[in-house]
């Protein structure tokens, strides 16, 4: 019991480096199709039990798409919406994952910079974007 409680606990402590306001620029990409993103936006908390995503924006050259406010269960490092799992969580790396929508965000810190890989797959088509934040 007291190596799941402390493991718990260095999994929040470590994950809560993801805390606060993420801000940067990036880039999104399909086939041939490649624009610069200079607006990239995202808010995180982070408690023992929750990953909130408080929201967050790309917006890039001739499209933009929003986060909306989201809060995922934590439970030993998986995330969860209610009782399907949608993803993991650990000190440096968040996976969220949708297989039905084809959709895959990773979220990797390091260093202070938090990297922001979002993809959409659909068959042989794909959509990626691309960027780098720090608070």
């Amino acid at each position: 019991m007291k190596i799941l409680l402390l493991l718990t606990l260095s999994i929040f402590t470590f994950a809560s480096d993801f805390n606060g306001i993420w801000v940067g620029n990036g880039a999104a990409k399909s086939g041939d199709f490649k624009v610069s993103c200079p607006d990239v936006e995202m808010r995180f908390h982070v408690t023992d039990t929750l990953f909130i995503l408080r929201g967050g924006h790309y917006n890039c050259e001739g499209f933009s798409a929003e986060y909306p406010y989201f809060e995922f269960q934590i439970n030993q490092g998986v995330l969860y919406d209610g009782s399907k799992e949608v993803g993991s969580i650990s000190d440096r790396l968040i996976n969220i994952f949708s297989k039905e929508e084809g959709f895959n965000l990773d979220l990797v810190l390091e260093n202070g910079e938090l990297s922001m890989f979002e993809t959409w797959e659909d068959g042989d088509e794909y959509f990626k974007v691309i960027a780098k934040l720090k608070k």
